[in-house]
């Protein structure tokens, strides 16, 4: 017995959160040139489209080892630019989104 497939309804767009706070991470990323975001991500193993979504408060929960991951990257890059880039840490990172008024927590 075959059924006909349900047709495929198209999501809509998911509405980008503004502010006029940016994030560490939104600065870190903005500081980076594209080879050092390619570098902080390689060097976080994961991918500057991730660190994107961390920035802009689009993930929930980062896990802790990859919070790490992410200063021990922005410290690696900071070093390498002399200084340019700012170092983000596993603090900042687990808090942002929270102190920028980005939590959803009880909605």
């Amino acid at each position: 017995m075959n059924t006909p497939a349900t047709p495929h309804k198209p999501r809509k767009p998911r509405k980008a959160r503004q502010t006029g706070i940016d994030t560490p991470m939104r600065t870190l990323l903005r500081t980076c040139t594209e080879d050092e975001r390619a570098l902080l991500a390689a060097k976080a193993g994961t991918h500057v489209n991730y660190l994107y979504a961390i920035a802009g408060c689009h993930r929930e929960a980062i896990a802790v080892q990859k919070a790490f991951a992410i200063e021990d990257a922005s410290v690696y890059v900071h070093q390498l630019t002399g200084g340019r880039t700012p170092i983000v840490t596993a603090r900042q990172i687990s808090t942002m989104c929270s102190v920028a008024g980005f939590c959803d927590a009880g909605a």
